[in-house]
């Protein structure tokens, strides 16, 4: 087994994400859950890096281990449970004005012509073709 050095996230920061992060073991059979700290790791390095799943180092979980991690946490609303408990230790902590805000959006309309050139046929044009 390798040694796994924490890159991204220190322990304290950890001791933070940990709870809503860790996984409970759903049984008593199969194999053992991962390290849920090395699977946020092994996220935060894909998203650093840009590169693709296969690649993930050794150090790492699985990549598929990765991804099932990933998922889980994105239908269970982890990482939205995550950013909210930053956002309010660094409330609590003074690091956040709320008398100061800023949103950020960008939107574009697509061109008229562009819309009617790229659209999907209408219902009556596709019955007319037979598909």
């Amino acid at each position: 087994m390798l040694l796994f050095i924490s890159m991204f996230i220190t322990d304290e920061q950890w001791e933070v994400l940990k709870p809503v992060l860790e996984v409970p073991k759903q049984s008593r059979y199969g194999r053992p859950p991962a390290d849920a700290r090395q699977v946020f790791e092994a996220i935060l390095f894909i998203l650093h890096t840009g590169i693709q799943w296969k690649f993930l180092p050794k150090p790492f979980p699985p990549k598929s281990t990765v991804h099932d991690y990933l998922k889980r946490w994105s239908q269970s609303e982890s990482f939205r449970k995550l950013f909210a408990r930053v956002i309010a230790q660094l409330f609590q902590s003074g690091r956040v004005d709320l008398d100061e805000c800023f949103i950020d959006a960008t939107f574009a309309a697509a061109n008229r012509t562009l819309q009617m050139r790229y659209s999907l046929p209408s219902r009556q044009t596709r019955m007319a073709i037979g598909s």
